[in-house]
């Protein structure tokens, strides 16, 4: 049996990690999809404990094999 933390029990830590280093400026990338959707309102619900949001967010395709299409 697999067992693996939520998306919500995974963005806690992340975030709460960013923020005690310092970063108050943070945007949110997922993927164009159903599941990115849920990590993405994961990664906001965690932000907005902080009183913070996305100061930006990327919806990414999941058929881009590569980092190479970011880099336009």
């Amino acid at each position: 049996m697999l067992v693996r933390a939520s998306d919500g029990e995974e963005a806690r830590p992340i975030v709460n990690h960013l923020v005690n280093e310092g970063f108050v400026s943070i945007a949110v990338a997922n993927q164009n999809d159903a599941y990115g959707n849920d990590v993405l309102a994961s990664r906001l619900k965690a932000l907005r404990t902080h009183d913070l949001g996305s100061v930006s967010t990327a919806a990414l395709q999941r058929t881009a094999a590569s980092g190479a299409s970011l880099r336009r």
